[in-house]
């Protein structure tokens, strides 16, 4: 190889490496410019009611934002799910076969907004650029549906649900919004914590364990 090639070689090695650092700094800004974006009142409901109808103080060891992300697969694997049981009727005698259904919403400010993937995305980003949230607040209405020819559609419960996140503890906070309590605030508590746990497992995290428990 003559000087002119080793020159031009040397100038293409170091003109690869700044396209590579200037494609790592755009990737790097991209990421900021996006957590930027997203409003500090994203997993906050600003009107959370004093009242609290269900709590519990769970303990971990799990690093803070590992259990966050857990907690947002979690309640969005649970987003328009169905599952099959049995329900009661007021004006029927016995029990007949239906599904419950789960929409969940992330609180945003004053409002509360549907938990699509676009939003996990977000929610996701945010606990990686930022390092995770103190608080996350969202809303779980509980559908019920009996499974007959006219398919009738029962009163919903709606339950707001807040997030309390420390080092090695996490309290859940529950509110009773609408319904008549088909699901009891301390089994949707449980509901959520064997959820939890489930995407713990899947990363071979230790488990939450519920240290105390309160229902009203």
């Amino acid at each position: 190889m003559n000087k002119t090639e080793s020159h031009n070689s040397l100038w293409h090695d170091k003109a690869t490496d700044i396209t590579r650092v200037e494609v790592v700094s755009v990737r790097s800004m991209s990421s900021e410019r996006a957590a930027e974006r997203i409003p500090f009142s994203l997993g906050i409901y600003q009107s959370f009611p004093t009242l609290i109808h269900g709590d519990a103080i769970l303990t971990h060891d799990v690093n803070v934002t590992v259990l966050q992300e857990c907690v947002v697969q979690a309640i969005s694997r649970m987003n328009m799910e169905k599952i099959e049981t049995t329900l009661s009727v007021a004006d029927r005698s016995g029990y007949f076969l239906g599904e419950t259904r789960f929409e969940v919403r992330i609180a945003e400010g004053s409002n509360f907004r549907r938990l699509s993937s676009h939003m996990k995305r977000r929610i996701i980003e945010y606990l990686r650029t930022r390092g995770g949230f103190s608080t996350f607040d969202y809303s779980l209405t509980i559908r019920y549906r009996i499974k007959d020819d006219m398919r009738h559609s029962l009163h919903c419960d709606k339950y707001i649900v807040r997030n309390l996140f420390l080092e090695d503890q996490m309290e859940i906070q529950l509110v009773h919004e609408k319904g008549i309590r088909r699901l009891n605030p301390d089994e949707v508590i449980t509901m959520l914590v064997k959820r939890i746990n489930c995407e713990l497992g899947k990363g071979n995290e230790r488990q939450l364990k519920i240290e105390k428990m309160r229902a009203v």
